[in-house]
């Protein structure tokens, strides 16, 4: 019997396959190559993302700017240090001193009804950050951000 280990970290998976050597020879190519591979349609969906009709792309990232310079002149209008991402659908803000990213992102969600993504959970350096999505609305930024101004003034 053979013995074949596969660690995906990634995706927190792991296994062990026993049995006939020259079989999961086999079996290992095809999983690699099934793991390796894309299938051919997103493939063909990427070349026409890429290649096709780009009129919309510029309407689409002014409404992220939008959204961006809502959300950061909002932060900072309340008191946030935070600085103007050039190319992300992400604002971090700094939390403030003497709070960790988990515990303020945990306040804002249960005494403002404002959803962070503590910094820490993408390694120690996030640590005394939040992370906030620019994917939603203007209309609902704005609205956390009203939310956030009157729970610091609380």
């Amino acid at each position: 019997n053979t013995v074949s280990k596969s660690h995906n970290m990634a995706g927190w998976r792991s296994a062990a396959l026993l049995g006939n050597a020259q079989a999961l020879k086999t079996l290992f190519t095809l999983k690699t190559n099934q793991d390796s591979g894309h299938f051919l349609p997103i493939l063909e969906g990427t070349v026409e993302a890429l290649t096709g009709d780009q009129s919309w792309v510029e309407q689409r990232t002014q409404v992220y700017r939008n959204r961006r310079d809502t959300l950061v002149s909002g932060l900072r209008e309340i008191g946030f240090d935070v600085q103007e991402p050039q190319a992300s659908l992400y604002v971090w803000c700094p939390v403030p001193d003497g709070i960790s990213s988990v515990d303020f992102a945990t306040q804002a969600l249960e005494q403002a009804q404002v959803s962070f993504t503590p910094g820490v959970v993408f390694g120690p350096g996030g640590e005394g950050y939040v992370r906030i999505s620019i994917t939603a609305p203007q209309e609902r930024l704005q609205q956390a951000v009203e939310r956030l101004a009157q729970w610091r003034q609380a």
